[in-house]
């Protein structure tokens, strides 16, 4: 018994580092995705140092006992938005360049503060980001008491997913396949650029701002399209802050290695993503255009592109289809007389399988080139959308034959033709980069 303690005592142990060795493993990850944390923060950086500079509700531009020229008009007009605005927003740009800093250094990520650090700016980003978009994006209760609803269930969601995986963490999956990794990198990227776009257009709103109060009607630094199109505007707030929210929890869910398996699987990130598409489709189609005739199209547009996609969809996953679609092809061939044909195909086809391999790599490049393309083509064009060349009208008026309201675009009054020949070629590249992305 005693040679039998000395041997278990001698013998090496095991030591328990369940704990290191996730640490470990999410390090690794994160610095696999650096490149695309990188450009998350560069973008957030960006967007937060615009909108710093040029505030949303404008600047003064004359001089007053309560103000000089070039005061933002917020500092007055709504005071608290304002300076939880200011601190949200800085709070999120400091952050992405922290974030900037920590990745930029191969030898920190073996260091286990390293990612601690990671994680909590990545994460005082994200809440700077809301923080600022839910005070300097409206100016009501209501739409405010929105957003807050939207984070706290973002906030409930995440942790459930973090609790779940901290339960279930004895029965972890194995690493995930190289499709899922791929999807991840793809939505990363997507989402990302979602955010950033979303957040630009909530806090310049399409139409501009109020230079001027008017007593019981608005407020300098008031949305025009608020007070000439309020349900334009709500219909634009509510689905650009949809788009919005959604795109942060898609990057929050993407940014854990073992919480994005099981939002894979729970379907949850593709439902992420759905909400995000919409509600950039709902926000263009509200923000971008002022009469009726010119929503329709958009909305036509958009039905277009969602019918293809169910078309396709039914072709390649309903058997029923598929096997009409391929005894109309044999009957076809028969009264074509294309089978000698077609055993010829069948031939070079086999003598060129050795180039298949090399044509394949080309697809899965091609495939992100698109994606790529289809990305900054939706970002460019939604903001094109809502900020369209020639600005808005800052008053009420007529040319003579046309009436227009203050928010307006001045294009389609004074170059009617082309501003309309601009609107549906910016609606038609939206719509189409996004049925790009989505295929």
């Amino acid at each position: 018994m005693a040679a039998d303690a000395d041997a278990d005592a001698a013998r090496p142990r095991r030591a328990p580092e369940p704990a290191t060795s996730t640490v470990a493993k999410e390090a690794e990850f994160l610095w696999e995705l650096r490149k695309y944390v990188l450009l998350l923060a560069t973008l957030a950086a960006t967007v937060t140092y615009t909108a710093g500079l040029d505030p949303p509700g404008g600047f003064w531009t004359d001089d007053n006992r309560a103000h000089l020229a070039g005061d933002p008009v917020l500092q007055e007009t709504y005071r608290r938005r304002y300076k939880a605005f200011f601190y949200c927003n800085a709070t999120a740009f400091v952050a992405s360049l922290v974030i900037v800093n920590l990745l930029l250094v191969r030898f920190l990520c073996r260091r286990r503060w390293w990612l601690r650090a990671l994680q909590a700016a990545m994460i005082l980003d994200m809440f700077g980001l809301m923080g600022a978009y839910a005070a300097g994006s409206s100016r009501e209760v209501a739409m405010s008491a929105y957003i807050l609803v939207l984070v706290i269930l973002v906030c409930s969601y995440v942790s459930a997913h973090v609790l779940l995986y901290g339960l279930t963490a004895q029965v972890s999956a194995p690493d995930a396949p190289e499709r899922v990794e791929r999807a991840r990198k793809y939505l990363l990227i997507f989402a990302t650029l979602a955010a950033t776009v979303a957040y630009q257009a909530g806090l310049s709103t399409p139409g501009g701002f109020w230079l001027g109060s008017l007593e019981n009607q608005h407020l300098a630094g008031d949305p025009m399209l608020r007070g000439n199109h309020p349900y334009r505007f709500m219909v634009f707030f509510y689905f650009n802050t949809t788009a919005f929210v959604a795109s942060l929890v898609t990057i929050m869910l993407l940014m854990s290695r073992t919480v994005s398996r099981h939002g894979f699987r729970s379907s949850a990130l593709w439902v992420c993503v759905g909400a995000t598409m919409v509600g950039l489709m709902g926000a263009f189609a509200a923000g971008s255009c002022r009469s009726f005739k010119t929503s329709i199209y958009v909305i036509a547009l958009v039905g277009a592109v969602l019918l293809y996609i169910a078309i396709q969809a039914m072709v390649f996953l309903c058997e029923p289809v598929k096997d009409w679609l391929y005894r109309t092809g044999q009957t076809l061939q028969k009264c074509l007389k294309l089978d000698e044909l077609e055993q010829r195909n069948q031939q070079h086809i086999t003598l060129s399988n050795q180039g298949n391999g090399d044509a394949y790599l080309l697809l899965k490049k091609s495939r992100m080139y698109l994606l790529l393309l289809g990305i900054l083509a939706a970002s460019v064009t939604y903001q094109a959308g809502l900020n369209p060349p020639g600005g808005f009208w800052q008053s009420n008026g007529t040319d003579g034959y046309r009436h227009y309201l203050a928010g307006d675009p001045v294009l389609h009054i004074t170059y009617h033709r082309r501003y309309m020949v601009f609107f549906y070629s910016n609606a038609t590249a939206f719509i189409a980069s996004l049925g790009c992305m989505i295929l």
